[in-house]
């Protein structure tokens, strides 16, 4: 498996050795960075460019082996590679060693270019492996060493991995050989796999692990790449890039390789069909056939058709006493590929074997046999009598060839992948600079690279896109281009062999006639109505002295050729050529093309002869055809043209090695251009010693409707989105950018700030401190002079000990609780004293944490001058206080009088206008008693009373409470709890209404006295609201949960609710449906291959939108089994809520139904074609059975008597045959005639026989005397056959089936059969059997339904059975089935016997021979076989007879003579006017005209309509000669 797989992707090997070499190279670029050609990584990464250079020369070479220009560059750049290795490595090297190794240098130098020049490319790569690449490797793997013996942690290990492979690697360039001229075939060279494949597997490995080593020196080194998520993501790029590669290149190699291999195939096809096999049959397959012109003709057909297709070895193959042996091939004697005739193919594939078995067509390859290794099509020549397999076409192709192709289409894949492998690099190393060096600057180019990147990966990937579907397009207009090929190329090729069938044909008729007149031959080439043939002749051998002479006797022309009787065909070259060649191979031969003299054709005519000889070797003349080629071309074009193929086509001569001559063109271009052609394909035609080419080619529209602009489409979006993506990126990048900016700017004047902040801090006359919980971070001058202490003392001192310790606590909490006033407090200095002080305290961030700012000033000359202020301000008050103390108080009582009676009486006002305009019923009554004493407006409005009516009265008087109760437990609560809060209470009005309210109530004193005071709320239409918003949800819920349909509801995409259906539908519980999304019981995919999720939340956003939604939707249930359904989504809004109910009808059952409806109109469509074949078949029957029964009197007693009677027997059997298509069509209405069932059954056991299994036993048992019924052939035929086919599917495992028959009487009213009454009568019953499976009593319930089956889905309509109770029912019968599970079934059938029923009188019609006086008869029939066989038959009988075309001519022909007309045979089908049509006209001229009715149909309902509407008799055609005799004996008896 490793072999194969390394033999198949050698150039992938190539491929990521280069890679990993550039990313080598990559990861130097910072070591070499500055002063690169003093260090010596600069020689390492020297190495890793040229190495990777060298690998995608070896692509290059390996892909395209006739390249060899690439072989010295490779050389080059391999020497260059390992010398700058080997540098590298003696820069480490000092003394004497140094010396040394650049005298070694020298010395391979000198001794590589030596062995180049003398032995050449060969040895010189080799010695490059040998004494340069090995040492060199060797060196830098002990320089690696010595790194890492100085080296410490990671750079260690580094080294030391990359020392350990970097010494593996200089191994496999021991063992590995130059490759550039090796056979890399496996089976020719067996050392290839040690010497190439495994050392170069090797060498991608350990350059891995020279790559990773390094990388953990350089890269760590340098810190470029520092972040470890940026190095990852490249790393999983670029390993992501090469997979992606990998699964390309194969994917691409093996599509140009199925390519190939198909036009291979197809060139073998065309080769094998445009074969003779005639001419193979004269071949020995020995050294003799070398003389044979059968051999020279196929060989010079395989040299032409191979120059003109670009083929350079087509050849021929057959298998003589179980070996193959060649035939006739392209290959020219003196190649070394030849294979002369009779030359043995010894190492053949074992495919070219087995396609003698079972001749199909095959392409192999690539393989290898003694020739060399090919990549093969075949396909087989059959013999037209046995169909063996005779001779095999076989087309090589050079396995180098195919390599060279599927490779290039892999080297594509590698340039894009590499491409896309060095931008990510690039980009990388990039960052790198910008990172270290141009951190800077801030021009638009730098700051936007990863801009530059998106927009030029994005361009190319657009690019990508346009040439994958540009190339997609191409594919699939090219896989539809050749099956529309092969069709059209085969209709024209056989109208082309009809031409040498016209030939043969006329050829058998001139050896088989014992002298040839004009008469003769015209009547005879009539006939022939080939429409392309424009002349036959007839030339006869006439010697004139010594000479022979050719001269054209007799002639049957359409147009002029200017052939003339008595035109000498040897009088032109090619006559004389054509002449030797066909007497030569007695075979036709080609005379000449020339120009159509008829005005509508713009082709060429082609003439070609034909030797006829008698009793095979006496020569009798020549027949000539001359045929209109651009006619053949445009009939044949007819048939693309119908069915829209939109292909164009053209004829050729290719015969010529110097030149192709156009024949006949069919094109639809006018401006027709062979380089406008976008597909094309040759098919030969070998026919009469030409190789005519059918060139097939796709016409403008065709091209303009398969090369779509999906690829510039696509190409198009992707650019469009690269440009939105790269001005996105750009405008984030400059946002980015701009928020660096402004930080850089923040940050520039914060430490402007924060330098201000300092100087203040030091200039401030009071001290500053900035202290984290107490402790002093940091503080100014000026509170080291307030203290007493120094600047270096206070800083980490705790701030809380310049306080007096009664203040401490009240300053803690200040700065506890964040105070941010200022506030008094008393300070102690370092020397104890006491002092005043301010303190204004402030939090801010500080390196990164909350501190605060304190500011403390000595306000101790404040606090004295405040102290001497206060003492004068205390004096000046207390006198002002004693003078105005007793007017104050004096003032004070006045006031407070007059504000409280101002209160009370707005108190009053207030609550009057409030109680009085309360829009609540507000009432005021005696506690006790219950008296209203007050009520306001609302009161007297809601209950229609006036106020009158209601002061002084009480609640009983006025029977205000509807429950009088409900005043008492108010006064309880009263009592009890001191009010009453939302009693919902029933009130009635001064009219008796009655209304709900809520009451509450609380006493309010009086004059001292207690009184109730209540408000009520009316909350009567609230209550009905309620009610029927009660009602509404109970109707509602009703309807939901009684729905025939599931109903659900959706919000957010979630169900909320469902009904008892959606539960049915689903197989589940609502719980098990309410919170799941739609997507949870739907398939992972909808029919259309959309996914479930995305399509239903297209479809809930649609209806949210508030667009109804209805679709077809294909559910799951939870158990997973699908249902079909159509969904309606609609929208509405609740309570500020949108919703979706979703209404779900299960379609499953209609689904069903409709597909057996589709077969059903699918099975009639058949019927319909059946039936219409069958009737033109039937017109073709008519002249062959009457023709063969008019030779068959004419030959009377002659030996030759049995050929006709053959023919006749042959035809009876056809027109059998197309009797049981038109049953199977079942054409026209139910007819009533005679059956004679045993015989039906016989035919419909016939029938089975071709389609049960053959453990399956048919058995019969005729047991009744009386089988014949009334009724339709076809439906009763229909119906055993369906019964048959049921009992075969109920034995898979085989069994008996049996068809009997017996005599029953059925007496009235005392016996039933199942499923209907029958008469009281004699019946037969049709007993159908078989020993099946049997049914149960529930399918025994349903089986004559319609529809109804228990096959599996596809395998039955479910309308058998219906449709045999349909037809028993149709004959007036009954069935009835007895069934048990395992034993087996029975079908009765009760039909009544005919009326007579004399079966021997029936079968001795065909015998009787009635004796009829001669008629005068009008034949009217469109079929000119018919109309001649007929009128012939009726001529032989003794009648006169007058010919109608159709029905249009017959009526013309009935309306001069239809007095001396006695009968008209009229077909029903023809032109113009139909049968029937006619036949109406005929009867308005003479009601009593007697018409026979000739139909190729059977008794359908235009027949019965005719014969209804006065037609005397109907023959079905084909007709003999005693059934058209009895039919017009009938007719005249009437």
């Amino acid at each position: 498996m490793l072999s194969g797989w390394l033999s198949s992707n050698i150039d992938f090997i190539f491929f990521l050795h280069g890679v990993i070499m550039m990313l080598l190279a990559a990861a130097l670029y910072k070591p070499c960075a500055k002063n690169r050609l003093s260090r010596p990584e600069f020689y390492l990464q020297i190495f890793a460019v040229f190495i990777c250079l060298t690998q995608w020369i070896n692509i290059i070479i390996y892909l395209f082996p006739d390249m060899n220009f690439f072989i010295l560059p490779g050389l080059i750049f391999f020497g260059v590679s390992f010398l700058a290795l080997l540098l590298y490595s003696i820069m480490f090297f000092s003394g004497r060693f140094k010396k040394i190794a650049v005298v070694y240098v020298a010395v391979v130098v000198i001794l590589s270019i030596g062995s180049l020049i003398k032995t050449g490319y060969t040895s010189g790569y080799f010695s490059l492996h040998q004494i340069l690449a090995f040492p060199a490797a060797l060196g830098a793997s002990y320089v690696f060493f010595r790194y890492a013996l100085k080296s410490e942690g990671r750079k260690k290990n580094g080294w030391l991995i990359a020392s350990v492979f970097m010494f593996l690697y200089s191994l496999t360039w021991i063992a590995s050989h130059p490759f550039i001229f090796a056979d890399l075939n496996p089976a020719v060279n067996t050392n290839v796999f040690f010497h190439i494949y495994y050392p170069a597997a090797l060498q991608v490995v350990v350059s891995s692990g020279i790559l990773a080593g390094l990388s953990k020196t350089a890269i760590k080194e340098t810190e470029a790449l520092r972040p470890l998520q940026e190095r990852y993501f490249f790393l999983a790029v670029i390993v992501s890039a090469i997979i992606i590669s990998w699964f390309s290149a194969n994917w691409r190699g093996e599509l140009a390789g199925l390519d190939i291999k198909n036009e291979i195939l197809r060139h073998a096809r065309a080769v094998a069909n445009g074969i003779i096999p005639e001419k193979v049959l004269e071949l020995k397959f020995s050294p003799e056939d070398k003389n044979n012109p059968d051999f020279i003709l196929l060989r010079n057909q395989m040299i032409s058709y191979g120059y003109y297709s670009g083929l350079k070895s087509i050849y021929s193959f057959t298998m003589l006493n179980g070996r193959l042996v060649f035939g006739p091939e392209n290959i020219m004697e003196n190649d070394p590929m030849a294979s002369p005739p009779g030359t043995v193919y010894l190492e053949p594939h074992r495919n070219f074997i087995k396609v003698f078995k079972d001749a199909l067509p095959g392409v192999i390859g690539p393989y290898t046999d003694e020739y060399g290794t090919f990549v093969s099509g075949y396909a087989p020549v059959l013999d037209p009598r046995s169909g063996d397999v005779i001779m095999v076409v076989g087309i090589d192709l050079s396995a180098d060839k195919w390599r060279a192709a599927v490779s290039s289409a892999r080297f594509i894949v590698f340039i894009i992948a590499f491409f896309i492998i060095c931008v990510i690099t690039s980009m990388g190393i990039m960052l790198v600079i910008r990172r270290e060096k141009w951190s800077n600057l801030k021009t638009f180019a730098v700051r936007q690279i990863e801009t530059f990147f998106i927009f030029g990966t994005g361009v190319f990937i657009s690019l990508m896109i346009y040439l994958y579907f540009n190339d997609y397009d191409i594919r699939k207009a090219k896989s539809d281009f050749i099956p529309l090929s092969d069709s059209v190329a085969g209709v024209i090729r056989e109208n082309i062999v009809n031409l040498k069938y016209d030939l043969e044909s006329l050829g058998r008729f001139f050896k088989s006639s014992e002298i040839i007149d004009r008469n003769e031959f015209r009547t005879f080439t009539s006939e022939m109505r080939f429409s392309p043939v424009k002349a036959r002749g007839w030339y006869t051998a006439v010697k004139s002295g010594d000479a022979l002479k050719y001269p054209l006797l007799y002639s049957e022309t359409i147009i002029d050729i200017g052939q003339k009787p008595g035109y000498d065909l040897r009088s032109t070259r090619e006559g004389r050529t054509a002449i030797e060649n066909s007497l030569a191979t007695k075979m036709a031969s080609f005379v000449s093309y020339r120009e159509s003299g008829d005005a509508g054709s713009s082709g060429k005519l082609m003439t070609v002869i034909f030797p006829v000889f008698k009793n095979g070797d006496a020569f009798l003349g020549f027949l000539s055809l001359t045929a209109d080629i651009n006619l053949i071309l445009s009939n044949s074009m007819s048939f693309s043209k119908s069915r829209n193929l939109n292909l164009d086509a053209e004829i050729i001569d290719i015969t010529s090695l110097d030149y192709v001559e156009r024949l006949a063109l069919y094109s639809e271009n006018k401006e027709y251009s062979s380089k406008d052609i976008f597909l094309q394909a040759v098919y030969p035609v070998f026919i009469f010693d030409r190789i005519l080419g059918i060139k097939t080619f796709s016409s403008e529209i065709y091209t303009s409707t398969h090369l779509s602009n999906t690829g510039v489409m696509g190409g198009v979006s992707g650019l469009m989105l690269t440009i939105a993506v790269t001005l996105l990126s750009g405008y984030l990048r400059r946002r980015e950018y701009s928020l660096e900016d402004m930080v850089s700017e923040r940050t520039k004047e914060l430490s402007e700030s924060e330098e201000r902040f300092r100087v203040l801090h030091e200039a401030s006359f009071g001290g500053i401190a900035i202290h984290d919980g107490g402790i002093i971070l940091e503080c100014n001058e000026g509170l080291a002079k307030m203290t007493g202490y120094t600047v270096r003392e206070l800083t980490g001192m705790n701030g809380l000990l310049l306080i007096d310790a009664e203040w401490r606590n009240v300053v803690l909490e200040k700065i506890k609780s964040g105070y941010e006033q200022s506030y008094d407090a008393a300070g102690i200095r370092k020397d104890g004293t006491v002092y005043p002080m301010e303190i204004n305290g402030k939090n801010i961030p500080y390196n990164g944490k909350l501190v605060r700012v304190t500011e403390f000033r000595d306000i101790t000359e404040r606090k004295r001058n405040e102290e001497l202020l206060k003492q004068q301000r205390e004096e000046l008050e207390a006198k002002n206080e004693e003078l105005h103390a007793t007017m104050e108080e004096f003032e004070a009582m006045n006031s407070e009088l007059v504000d409280a009676n101002h209160q009370l009486l707005e108190s009053e006002e207030k609550f009057s206008r409030a109680f009085s305009i309360n829009p609540a019923v507000m009432s005021i009554s005696v506690i006790e008693t219950g008296e209203f004493v007050e009520v306001n407006d609302t009161f007297l409005n809601l209950f229609g009373y006036r106020k009158e009516d209601v002061i002084g009265k009480t609640v009983r008087e006025l029977d205000f409470y509807v429950d009088n109760s409900q005043r008492d437990l108010i006064i309880d609560y009263i009592k009890n709890d001191g009010f009453v809060r939302n009693l919902e209470v029933a009130v009635r009005g001064a009219g008796g209404g009655i209304r709900q309210g809520l009451l509450s109530a609380d006493y309010i004193i009086i004059h001292g006295r207690k009184y109730l005071i209540t408000v009520v709320t009316d909350i009567t239409e609230r209550k009905r609201m309620e009610e029927a918003i009660k009602f509404s949800e109970q109707k509602y819920r009703l309807l939901f949960e009684t729905a025939v349909d599931p109903i659900l509801f959706v919000e957010n995409n979630i169900f909320i609710d469902c009904n008892k259906r959606a539960e049915d539908l689903f197989r589940c519980t609502r719980d098990e449906i309410v919170g799941k999304s739609p997507g949870w019981f739907s398939p992972e995919l909808q029919p259309d291959g959309t996914p479930s999720v995305e399509k239903a939340l297209i479809k809930m956003k649609a209806a949210h939108e508030g667009i109804p939604q209805f679709f077809e939707w294909t559910h799951t249930t939870l158990d997973g089994d699908p249902i079909d359904t159509e969904v309606t989504l609609t929208s509405f809004m609740m309570e500020e809520r949108k919703f979706i109910i979703a209404i779900v009808r299960d379609v499953s059952e209609r689904k069903r139904i409709e597909l057996r409806l589709s077969h059903l109109q699918k099975m009639d469509a058949i019927g319909q074609l059946a039936g219409g074949v069958a009737h033109d078949f039937n017109n073709q029957l008519s002249g062959i059975l009457g023709y063969a029964e008019i030779l068959s009197k004419k030959l009377g007693e002659s030996d030759l008597r049995k050929y006709s009677d053959g023919i006749i027997s042959v035809a009876m059997r056809s027109a059998d045959l197309t009797k049981k298509l038109l049953a199977f069509a079942r054409k026209g209405q139910f007819q009533r005639v005679q059956v004679n069932l045993h015989p039906l059954i016989d035919e419909t056991i016939e029938m089975l026989m071709h389609s049960i299994d053959r453990r399956i036993t048919i058995e019969k048992k005729f047991n009744s005397s009386a089988p014949l019924v009334t009724g339709d052939p076809a439906q009763l035929q229909n119906a055993l056959l369906n019964l048959g086919l049921n009992a075969r599917d109920a034995m898979v495992n085989g069994g008996n089936l049996i068809y009997e028959t017996e005599d029953v009487y059925i007496k009235a009213g005392t016996q039933k059969v199942q499923l209907m009454d029958l008469c009281e009568g004699r019946y037969v019953v049709i007993n159908v059997s078989d020993t099946g499976i049997g049914m149960n009593d529930s399918v025994k319930a349903h089986l004559f339904e319609p529809f109804f089956t228990t096959k599996d889905s596809g395998k039955g309509t479910g309308m058998g059975l219906a449709s045999v109770y349909g037809t028993v029912k149709n004959h007036s019968g009954s069935i009835s089935v007895y069934s048990e599970e395992g034993y087996g079934t029975t079908f009765k059938i009760y039909l009544p016997v005919s009326g007579d029923n004399n079966t021997d009188s029936i079968m001795q019609q065909d015998d009787e021979k009635p004796d009829i006086p001669p008629q005068r008869i009008l034949v009217v029939d469109d079929e000119d076989v018919v109309r001649n066989v007929l009128s012939e038959m009726l001529i032989d009988m003794g009648h006169s007879v007058i010919e109608a075309v159709n029905g249009a001519a017959g009526l013309s022909i009935y309306k001069e003579k239809w007095s001396e007309i006695d009968i008209v045979i009229i077909d029903m089908i023809m032109p113009e006017m139909s049968g029937r049509d006619a036949f109406l006209e005929m009867k308005k001229i003479n009601p009593d005209v007697r018409a026979i009715l000739s139909s190729g149909f059977s008794l359908d309902g235009a027949s019965q309509s005719m014969m209804a509407e006065g037609v005397r008799g109907l023959v079905h055609k084909p007709y003999r000669q005693n059934e058209l005799l009895r039919t017009i004996s009938e007719i005249l008896k009437q």
